[in-house]
């Protein structure tokens, strides 16, 4: 066992050292670091001419972008991933890279500047590569084609990026058998190249295993119906960035998707941006419904209407679309949302700015102009909806930019069928919200950049799980000060993050935050406030408060005050406000100073203004504050101060009378309040108390007391209070342990160590010592010791209860004599 933690200790020691002096090549300038316990060698753009000497251990090394003529010949032969490119290299040898024959993932770009056609089977002693990334061409070539046998050889290829050649002979350059799951053909950085113009039937049957597909900006015209029917296990193809395409050419792709496995189809700006508005036919995407598409993304196409039960073909599996960036318009579609029963997420967004129109841009029948598209974009327009169906398990939905332009002042509602949790519907002309409902599972909204003047309590209505909402960039200034507007949140009581930052505030309602102690972020940055005027008392989580670039000359009493809650950390950011540094902002600024648990962000580059009209930073505060009291000290400040220090000491002395005397007070106020009551000693034939005796116990030891009291009660003809028997209901539990008290001769107290921890158990000894005044000097506090261990954790009162009587103590091992003690105790009493 001693051997064994010793070896690990070993270990682990060696292994920190040889992080703490890790090195890994010749060049100190490279970055060497682990990689999942694999040593990796970083030494990218440092200039280099010739390769450094790397460690026999490094297994990824990195020499892209330096002035490498030749691939290294002296590199660890295990290494196992390897990038060359973007260096000088002219004339790369087979046989060198040959050498490295466990090679998994490698980078060439630009390893072939000035050839014409790639060498054939360069690559075809790396059976071991899974990667090969050849996309990226220093130079232009445009007449450079695909060599015979270019790629054999690489039997374990899996993922190659290459540049697309208008000489696609792809069924020339790889093997009939090849490995082949992931082709990215796209134009990398500018001088990059893809010019396909014509994706025909067998342009890629070559490839049996393709899973993943780019042709990314690669100027393609047209592509052939069946390029894709052969590809059965592909799950994902993207054809964006080619605007030659047009709509068009969704049938003939979507046709052959039905075929394959396809979950991700990506087809964005495939018509030039400049043009006519075009409509999204069925016939586009009909073929999709028979396949198990999760993702389709159509953004950036001018798409401008969307057909009637457009969304009926499209397949039951989809989660995500996205046709962010299109001219879109209302129509039909927007009642027809349950047809996409599991779509989680929609992007409608638009952020990119309107260019030029360009009449000739992908001019066809498919464009909004013609008769039908007419008639959809009329029904549309001239249609008032009440009711908007989402799709039911839809949870992310953005229409951010689209340019909005109505008001929601008559009930409108969200279709109450609908998941929605985040909705963004910034940058848009909503001016008017008044009444609307639905939206039941909301927790993020996103209103800002509106317009918006005015917000009501109902828009809210139904909102309870919202946790962030952004109002920022509206005009709710004018609104924000009427007094209905006191509690436009308080439907919002689970709130965290709050925004009213740009809407032209210059006042606050005290009670306007007091609708939830849950906000943890409140921005009121850009306004016009002047000071805190409103109640932040109850958030106690708040952590962030944003007042910056406001017109707030300083706090005074209440604002600091609602920002002293207790809290464990607040930031503050109060920059860009004219603060005055003047007699009557003193105590602001010795409040800055004091606030330990506060943090002012950037607090040193604050500025205020003297009265002369100087600045200064606050950073000098200390200096500030001491000339401010300078200038500031006169009699009556004396005079006032002496008087709070007199005022604070007698309320000090008062609080400290009444604690010392805490449990007389609260006897001698159950008592009076007794006596109010008109309550009297209930007398028997032949007693003159209630009870023997009332009995005070941990309730967590009542099973070891409880059935030997009843028991002594029967045998012995006793009456004991037991406050689960004989307590009043209703009754408070303060006074009925003190009428129990009093109308008991005597009061048995089980001493523990859980009796000590019991607030209501010290009350009931404290109760009764009490008593034992009211009855002049009665002895009414019998004591028994169950914890013989009490000595250093006993009050005072009781230790003073059992030096001055004798008490019983409970052994448990010999109960029946401690009973029997208690009972003749009890009798003599």
């Amino acid at each position: 066992m001693w051997f064994k933690a010793t070896l690990s200790l070993c270990v682990f020691l060696g292994f920190l050292r040889q992080i703490l002096q890790l090195s890994c090549s010749s060049e100190p300038k490279c970055r060497c670091s682990y990689d999942r316990r694999i040593l990796r060698a970083e030494c990218s753009s440092l200039n280099l001419t010739q390769s450094p000497k790397f460690q026999h251990n490094v297994r990824y090394i990195y020499l892209n972008n330096n002035a490498l003529t030749e691939i290294p010949t002296d590199m660890p032969q295990e290494i196992l991933r390897l990038d060359i490119s973007e260096n000088n290299i002219q004339n790369p040898k087979k046989a060198v890279l040959s050498r490295y024959k466990h090679l998994r993932w490698l980078n060439v770009d630009c390893l072939w500047q000035n050839y014409t056609i790639w060498p054939s089977r360069f690559f075809e002693n790396l059976t071991k590569l899974d990667t090969l990334l050849m996309g990226y061409n220093c130079t232009e070539i445009s007449q450079m084609n695909y060599s015979k046998e270019c790629f054999y050889g690489l039997s374990s290829l899996r993922h190659i990026e290459l540049n697309g050649l208008g000489k696609h002979n792809f069924e020339d350059a790889f093997e009939a058998n090849n490995s082949i799951q992931i082709i990215v053909l796209q134009r990398f950085g500018r001088s990059g190249y893809c010019f396909i113009n014509v994706i025909q039937i067998d342009t890629f049957k070559i490839f049996q295993q393709l899973k993943n597909l780019t042709l990314f900006d690669c100027h393609i015209k047209f592509i052939e119906k069946g390029a894709f029917a052969h590809m059965n296990d592909l799950v994902y193809l993207n054809i964006s960035q080619n605007p030659s395409l047009s709509l068009s050419v969704l049938p003939n792709i979507t046709y052959d998707l039905q075929y394959t496995k396809i979950q991700t189809l990506i087809a964005n700006n495939l018509n030039c941006r400049d043009g006519l508005s075009q409509l999204l036919k069925i016939e586009h995407i009909e073929y999709l419904r028979n396949t198990s598409l999760k993702e389709l993304h159509l953004a950036d196409n001018r798409i401008g209407i969307i057909e009637h039960l457009l969304f009926k073909y499209l397949p039951k599996s989809l989660k995500y679309i996205d046709i962010s960036e299109n001219p879109l318009i209302g129509g039909y579609y927007l009642l027809e949302g349950g047809f996409l029963s599991k779509l989680e997420r929609l992007h409608c967004d638009k952020t990119k700015r309107a260019t030029i129109f360009d009449i000739n841009c992908n001019y066809n029948s498919n464009s909004c102009d013609n008769k039908k598209g007419e008639t959809i974009v009329n029904g549309a327009i001239n249609k008032k909806w009440k009711t908007y169906q989402l799709p039911p398990m839809l949870k992310y939905l953005s229409i951010a930019n689209r340019k909005i332009n109505f008001p929601l002042i008559d009930t409108s509602e969200i279709g109450s069928n609908n998941s929605l949790t985040h909705l963004y519907i910034q940058g848009n002309l909503i001016y008017d919200v008044q009444n609307f409902s639905g939206l039941w599972r909301l927790e993020y909204l996103d209103f800002s950049n509106n317009f918006c003047f005015n917000i009501t309590k109902q828009f809210f209505h139904g909102m309870t799980k919202l946790v962030f909402l952004n109002l920022s960039r509206n005009l709710l200034g004018k609104e924000l000060q009427r007094q209905s507007a006191e509690h436009v949140f308080d439907l919002l009581r689970g709130l965290k993050v709050l925004d009213l930052s740009y809407n032209w505030i210059t006042l606050i309602h005290k009670d306007m935050f007091v609708f939830t102690s849950n906000i943890e972020q409140l921005y009121l940055s850009n306004n016009e406030l002047e000071s805190v005027t409103f109640d932040l008392s109850a958030a106690l989580k708040l952590r962030r408060i944003d007042l910056s670039f406001n017109k707030i000359i300083m706090l005074d009493s209440t604002s600091m005050r609602f920002l002293d809650a207790p809290r464990t950390k607040l930031s503050i950011q109060m920059s860009n406000n004219p603060l005055q540094c003047t007699c009557q902002s003193m105590r602001f600024l010795k409040w800055m100073k004091a606030s330990l648990h506060k943090n002012f962000v950037n607090g040193e580059n604050y500025t205020c203004i003297f009265t002369d009209e100087n600045k200064i930073e606050l950073r000098h505060l200390d200096q500030i504050i001491t000339s401010l009291k300078r200038e500031c000290i006169s009699f009556t400040t004396t005079i006032v101060t002496v008087t709070i220090i007199l005022l604070v000491t007698i309320i000090l002395i008062s609080f400290a009378i009444m604690y010392r005397y805490r449990w007389k007070l609260r006897y001698l106020y159950y008592a009076g309040k007794r006596s109010y009551k008109g309550y009297s000693r209930i007398l028997n034939s032949d007693r003159e108390y209630q009870f023997d005796a009332f009995i005070s116990y941990a309730d967590i030891e009542r099973a070891e007391f409880i059935p030997n009291l009843l028991k002594l009660e029967r045998e012995n003809n006793f009456k004991f209070c037991i406050h689960i028997r004989d307590f009043i209901i209703g009754v408070n539990i303060a006074e009925n342990i003190t009428n129990a008290i009093h109308n008991s001769k005597r009061t048995v107290c089980f001493l523990s160590k859980a009796f000590l921890e019991s607030e209501f158990c010290i009350y009931e000894a404290q109760m009764a010592r009490m008593e034992s005044i009211y009855r002049d000097g009665e002895t009414t506090l019998f004591a028994v010791l169950v914890d013989r261990d009490l000595g250093a954790v006993l009050p005072q009162f009781l230790k003073d209860v059992m030096r001055e009587q004798t008490y019983l103590e409970y052994d448990k091992n010999i109960p029946e004599e401690f009973w029997n003690a208690m009972t003749q105790a009890l009798r003599e009493m």
